[in-house]
């Protein structure tokens, strides 16, 4: 919830749920802000929700991530965990529950993603290979003692987990790109050359 605007990642099964979710929020919202306000009446926001669908596991990191950065980037607080309306010391206290210390671990997004519900609905990857890329994952994480938000954010963890898929756990490239939702181009500068 920012000053003039707000953020949810929301799984929905279809457009009408989330415009009628939508509608209702802007309407008990606009009620609660009017009455605390005195007098003012009608919406508060004047344009229409906007929505975008999440379709790879990237971007869902990313999006989590820009989320929790907006109070700081818009010089609200300096730290995402002092903003007190948001999620972010949520996914926090998941965390310290958890093992490990990287933001967001294998086991917070089994969590949020109701035992990988929600991997099924963003990308049309066969259930089987979700769950071995994701278990190939935990794994490459556990074994070389990365912090997950690392594979996102250096280029060369990203492309030794790109290996290690492939090579260690027989995950084909093609099923690999759309998991992480990377583009031929990049995929062929990821891949280790064989001597």
């Amino acid at each position: 919830m920012m000053n003039n605007h707000a953020h949810f990642l929301l799984q929905v099964k279809n457009m009408e749920d989330l415009s009628k979710l939508m509608q209702k929020t802007n309407s008990s919202y606009a009620k609660y802000y009017n009455f605390m306000n005195r007098g003012r009446v009608g919406y508060v926001f004047k344009d229409r929700f906007l929505s975008e669908p999440i379709t790879n596991h990237r971007y869902f990191i990313q999006c989590i991530k820009y989320i929790h950065l907006n109070p700081v980037k818009a010089h609200m607080v300096e730290k995402s965990e002092d903003y007190k309306f948001s999620s972010y010391n949520h996914f926090v206290k998941k965390r310290n529950e958890f093992q490990g210390n990287s933001f967001f671990t294998i086991e917070d997004y089994n969590e949020i993603c109701d035992n990988n519900d929600c991997g099924r609905n963003f990308l049309d990857i066969d259930k089987n290979v979700n769950e071995d890329i994701i278990n190939g994952i935990s794994d490459f994480v556990d074994k070389y003692d990365i912090h997950l938000c690392d594979i996102y954010h250096n280029r060369k963890v990203l492309s030794l987990l790109v290996n290690y898929l492939k090579e260690k756990e027989k995950i084909k490239y093609i099923d690999i790109r759309k998991f992480f939702g990377i583009s031929e181009g990049i995929m062929n500068s990821l891949k280790m050359k064989k001597k």
